[in-house]
């Protein structure tokens, strides 16, 4: 019995003495940058694509979290986000600067889910100009696609992965 009262008193004693006191403050050791503001008319696709994510993003909010599409809600997001699909395609003839500012942990990247439902309208176009048989159109959606998603592995690793994924799929 008295070794267990050692013991518990062994325990405790500890504990009562540590009080979480203020968090120490942490050095910075690179001053937070500027966010890049995306100009219109710009020579850098970069800004047309950004532009386009952020007319898709206003355009079509209930769409940008969707996994599975069913047809009607994917003629929907395709119908919503036809002026802002334009925009990137008319971007894609550009050279492409990205603008990539370092961001800080568990921070959304920007343009992300914009750029990603362009990218499935791309491919939803392909798919559906294969489907009326107007290749043409399909070789020109492919080549917009095929470009966009070049141009996005120009970022971090998130914005290269989806832009080798749109690769992929318009492939």
């Amino acid at each position: 019995m008295d070794g267990r009262r050692i013991l518990i008193a062994l325990l405790i004693l500890p504990a009562l003495g540590c009080g979480r006191g203020a968090d120490p403050p942490f050095p910075t050791h690179v001053p937070k940058l500027a966010v890049y503001v995306p100009q219109e008319g710009a020579s850098n696709a970069f800004d047309g694509y950004a532009l386009a994510a952020l007319e898709a993003e206003r355009a079509a909010p209930r769409y940008l979290n969707e996994v599975n599409f069913l047809p009607t809600a994917r003629k929907n997001a395709m119908v919503a986000t036809r002026k802002a699909v334009s925009m990137a395609a008319s971007a894609t003839a550009k050279t492409c600067r990205f603008e990539y500012p370092p961001l800080p942990p568990f921070e959304a990247a920007p343009y992300q889910r914009g750029w990603r439902l362009i990218g499935r309208c791309f491919v939803w176009n392909i798919e559906q100009a294969l489907a009326n048989g107007d290749a043409n159109a399909a070789i020109r959606n492919f080549s917009f696609a095929t470009k966009f998603g070049w141009d996005l592995t120009g970022g971090s690793a998130i914005d290269a992965s989806l832009g080798y994924t749109l690769v992929n799929e318009a492939r």
